[in-house]
């Protein structure tokens, strides 16, 4: 196997690992059962963002939320992001996640559907971040 710089670095770099990690763990998950169009049903979506997000992992300890999930990736490799900024907005995002998510059974249609937003957004802020990453170690490359 060729092993170059670039291949060393992206196999030893933890920004790279964490930030995988919270995309696998959070971001695939926390809308895995999300149909492309929003439910017409309030109980329906109710349901379905009950799943997602208060049951986003499962572990053979029991189920686990999507709030937990973050601060848990960020207790054990938020020291990877030295710079604040870099999970700000999805710290930022996940407080909010929570805050409707301690009161999803008794949500209305408005705030269910600012909740799902809320996961799409989260979803795509762990996209964002390991794709930042990724970008920023191919420009190590050249």
């Amino acid at each position: 196997m060729l092993e170059t710089k670039y291949h060393l670095l992206m196999a030893d770099d933890p920004r790279r690992k964490a930030a995988r990690r919270l995309q696998h763990d959070l971001g695939r998950y926390i809308r895995f059962a999300a149909p492309e169009e929003l439910e017409a049903d309030t109980e329906a979506l109710r349901q379905r963002l009950t799943r997602d997000v208060l049951g986003t992992r499962s572990t053979p300890e029991g189920l686990v939320p999507a709030e937990a999930i973050f601060e848990n990736w960020l207790a054990e490799e938020g020291r990877a992001f030295t710079d604040a900024a870099e999970v700000g907005m999805l710290r930022d995002l996940v407080r909010e996640l929570g805050r409707l998510a301690a009161r999803l059974p008794e949500l209305g249609r408005a705030e269910l559907e600012e909740l799902d937003r809320l996961t799409r957004s989260i979803a795509g802020e762990c996209r964002r971040l390991l794709r930042r990453i990724e970008r920023g170690n191919d420009a190590l490359r050249r």
